[in-house]
C-alpha cells in the first residue's frame, strides 16, 4: 500500500512541477480590440454621444508603443440657437452626425495598467439638421462631409482581456451646411466630445 502511496505522491509532484512553467509564464499579447464608448458631445448645448470601435495591431520587440489600425461608426446629436445678438436666425437648430473613419491608434504605457492614447482618424459625416422658427416653414437637410477626428485619452487595463476609459476628442468636417443654421454660427466647424467607456482585448 505504501509504494503506492509514495507513487502516487510523486506522480502529482512531478505533474504539478511541469505545469508550474506554464502558469507563472504572462498572458500571450492581444492583437485585437473592440471599444465601446458614451458620452456627451459640446456643440450648441450638447448632446448625447456614442461610438463603436474595431481594431488590429501590436508592437515591435523591444519598442514599448503599441500600433493599431482602427475603424469606427459614431452618432451623436445636438439642438442649438444662435447667438441673437450675432445672428438675424431667431430659432432653434436640432441635428445629427453619423460619422465612420479609419486611422491609426498609438498606445504608450505610463505606469502599471496605466496607459494613454492618442488616435487620428479619417473618413467622412453624414449631417442632417432641421431648423424651426416661429412665422417660418419648417428647414431640413442633410449632406456628407469630409472627416477627420483627434482624440486623446487615458486606458485603465483592469484585467488582461478588458480596459476602462476615459477620452477627449474633436471632430472636424469640411466647409458646408452641416446643418441648417452653419452661415447663422449656431455650432463651429470642430464638434468637441467627452466619452467614456470599455475595451475588451483579445
Amino acid at each position: 500500500m505504501r509504494p503506492s502511496i509514495v507513487y502516487l505522491s510523486l506522480s502529482v509532484a512531478s505533474c504539478l512541477i511541469r505545469a508550474a512553467p506554464a502558469l507563472a509564464a504572462p498572458p500571450a499579447g492581444t492583437h485585437f480590440l473592440a471599444e465601446l464608448d458614451g458620452g456627451a458631445v459640446l456643440s450648441g448645448s450638447g448632446g448625447p454621444a456614442v461610438r463603436a470601435a474595431f481594431g488590429a495591431g501590436g508592437k515591435f520587440k523591444g519598442f514599448p508603443v503599441r500600433f493599431y489600425l482602427l475603424g469606427q461608426v459614431g452618432a451623436s446629436s445636438y439642438v442649438a440657437s444662435p447667438a441673437r445678438e450675432l445672428s438675424g436666425w431667431l430659432g432653434r437648430e436640432q441635428g445629427s452626425f453619423y460619422d465612420f473613419a479609419l486611422g491609426p491608434r498609438l498606445y504608450l504605457p505610463i505606469i502599471g495598467p496605466l496607459r494613454v492614447f492618442v488616435e487620428g482618424l479619417f473618413g467622412a459625416s453624414l449631417a442632417s439638421g432641421t431648423y424651426e422658427e416661429a412665422g417660418l416653414a419648417r428647414l431640413h437637410a442633410y449632406e456628407w462631409l469630409a472627416l477627420a477626428q483627434l482624440s486623446v485619452g487615458l486606458q485603465w487595463r483592469l484585467f488582461h482581456e478588458f480596459s476602462w476609459g476615459v477620452r477627449a476628442g474633436l471632430a472636424f468636417n469640411e466647409t458646408g451646411l452641416t446643418g441648417i443654421a452653419r452661415s447663422a454660427g449656431v455650432h463651429a466647424a470642430a464638434r468637441p466630445g467627452l466619452m467614456t467607456g470599455v475595451t475588451w482585448h483579445f
